[in-house]
């Protein structure tokens, strides 16, 4: 049996080393037969225990953690996506120069070719005069919206060849009807080329196609006509009205030209026009 020196309890256990009161060594086993005078008690407990216990405490005691929750910073991301910026739903503006050079272009066509069927002599504007003011008129369009959109590169195609077939023209009577037999062909193809480049800027560009579509059918109709003429195939009559569709043709083609001059709008830079 073993006894506790500070608060005299005894432990029958002689495994144990430590009392399980205040963790004093316990002595070494005695025979409880024997009696011993106890030593007297303190009320007061020893400084050393108290401040064994104490440093004791503080060993075991957990230690204390913040709750302040510090706002995490606003680091952008390195391999994010690179932000898109937003594009403007302003439109477009379409210059004054580009609609003011088509619809000339349309209008003498209806002149010219009305003088050509209805004027005698009338011929001479829309044969000579019209390939080379057509071919200006183009190539201003096609400059002023390439100086603003970096497009128009058909349009001012179209106004150089018609400006070399016009010089051809005035500089050679025999290859007049060459030249103005062919250069509607050509002219057609480019306004339908800068019908598909340029609807990307600007809406009813299918009015510029058609318009390119129906020039190119004036150049199978005159060849139909030279044709048919030559080797006697048709009457006069029948020649005839078909001058008059060749004219109407070109009648169309001028007008629908001057109605996409006027009708046309800009789109909206973020293409949802």
């Amino acid at each position: 049996m073993k006894s506790c020196p500070t608060c005299n309890r005894t432990y029958p256990d002689d495994t144990l080393a430590f009392c399980l009161m205040d963790g004093s060594v316990l002595s070494a086993p005695y025979d409880p037969s024997e009696t011993r005078a106890a030593p007297p008690r303190s009320n007061e407990p020893p400084p050393t225990e108290v401040i064994s216990a104490l440093a004791k405490s503080a060993e075991t005691r957990t230690p204390l953690q913040s709750t302040i929750r510090a706002p995490l910073p606003d680091v952008p991301a390195l391999h994010g996506p690179e932000a898109v910026p937003a594009l403007s739903e302003e439109p477009i503006g379409v210059s004054l120069i580009f609609r003011l050079t088509l619809a000339v272009r349309g209008i003498l066509a209806v002149l010219f070719i009305i003088s050509w069927i209805f004027v005698s002599h009338g011929g001479w504007p829309w044969n000579a005069l019209y390939p080379p003011l057509a071919g200006a008129l183009a190539i201003a369009a096609g400059v002023s919206l390439y100086a603003r959109f970096r497009t128009g590169r058909f349009l001012i195609l179209d106004g150089i060849v018609a400006v070399v077939v016009g010089m051809v023209i005035l500089l050679s009577d025999r290859l007049w009807w060459y030249g103005h037999g062919a250069w509607p062909l050509v002219s057609g193809v480019l306004l339908i080329a800068a019908a598909i480049e340029l609807r990307k800027h600007f809406t009813r560009t299918l009015l510029l196609g058609l318009a390119g579509g129906t020039f190119t059918t004036y150049t199978i109709l005159k060849t139909a006509i030279f044709y048919s003429d030559r080797h006697r195939i048709l009457s006069i009559d029948s020649l005839t009205a078909m001058v008059y569709v060749e004219a109407a043709v070109v009648f169309a083609y001028g007008v629908i030209l001057a109605v996409f001059s006027f009708v046309t709008r800009g789109r909206n830079l973020s293409g949802s026009n």
